[in-house]
């Protein structure tokens, strides 16, 4: 975490392969696409950046990818390689229950911040 002037305050988390950084609507949680080295495959994890933990969001075996958050911050949205395209998938904020497929189909689809 960095102020305004560039200064490093703290570390909100360990080093590791982070991408796609979103920050939540309240702005106490980041969700992040994290990939592990060892397998190459990536699922979202969860940032609480007032605690400094991260908890893993998705646990599918294909690619999980670009999460957004809803504006009212319940759900977030991100893209999963399973099927061999992206397709937009969803899931309680707080964790609880499993993806659901937003678009299903064949259309390739990515989720984006409006």
């Amino acid at each position: 975490m960095f102020d305004r002037n560039g200064r490093q305050l703290n570390s909100a988390c360990a080093p590791g392969n982070y991408f796609d950084i979103n920050l939540s609507p309240s702005g106490k949680q980041a969700a992040v696409q994290k990939v592990d080295v060892q397998t190459g495959n990536s699922d979202i994890w969860i940032l609480d950046l007032d605690r400094e933990v991260m908890s893993r969001f998705t646990f599918d075996p294909a690619v999980d990818d670009y999460p957004v958050w809803s504006a009212d911050g319940k759900y977030l949205y991100f893209a999963n390689s399973g099927g061999g395209t992206y397709n937009i998938h969803r899931k309680l904020a707080s964790g609880m229950g499993a993806p659901e497929a937003v678009l299903p189909g064949g259309t390739p689809s990515l989720p984006a911040n409006v």
